[in-house]
């Protein structure tokens, strides 16, 4: 599945559909790299979920399910940025989640032992890979059975 097309007017749409997506994910992201400089572990993790929550909520908000009824050009690139949020998210969780991180990248073509951290604005980020195949991923997390749950539950308690 291509991320999309690349032209000049798309770009600049782009920027007008997600400003606050692109500040917010740029003070987070920072703020994620203080927490790893200062070799701040669990309040890396917590930064890590809140750029997952920007992502998300850019989604939700933008729904490209729904523009694609009306405006196909706002449906690619809401659904590019969206693919771009997943890739930079599974850059950013590495550290965390290493195996999961490293299904999403390699589904992006990331061949990388450690993926390179994110540099300059987050605006570039999201408008880049423009026609980049991307593999199928399947799910990134096995579902726990009822009987696993109780397994870990007697192990670990409630």
């Amino acid at each position: 599945m291509p991320i999309g097309p690349s032209t000049a007017g798309f770009r600049k749409a782009a920027l007008l559909t997600r400003p606050s997506t692109c500040s917010h994910g740029e003070q987070r992201i920072a703020t994620l790299r203080r927490h790893h400089e200062a070799l701040e572990f669990r309040a890396a993790a917590a930064a890590t979920r809140a750029i997952w929550d920007v992502a998300n909520a850019y989604l939700q908000h933008a729904a490209p399910w729904t523009a694609i009824k009306s405006d196909r050009l706002r449906a690619a690139i809401v659904t590019r940025t969206a693919l771009n949020l997943v890739r930079t998210c599974a850059v950013l969780a590495w550290s965390i989640v290493p195996s999961l991180s490293e299904n999403v990248l390699h589904a992006f073509g990331g061949e990388d032992a450690a993926p390179r951290w994110p540099r300059g604005p987050i605006a570039d980020l999201l408008d880049g890979g423009a026609g980049t195949a991307i593999a199928p991923i399947g799910p990134l997390v096995e579902k726990i059975s009822p009987e696993r749950a109780s397994h870990l539950a007697a192990r670990f308690g409630p």
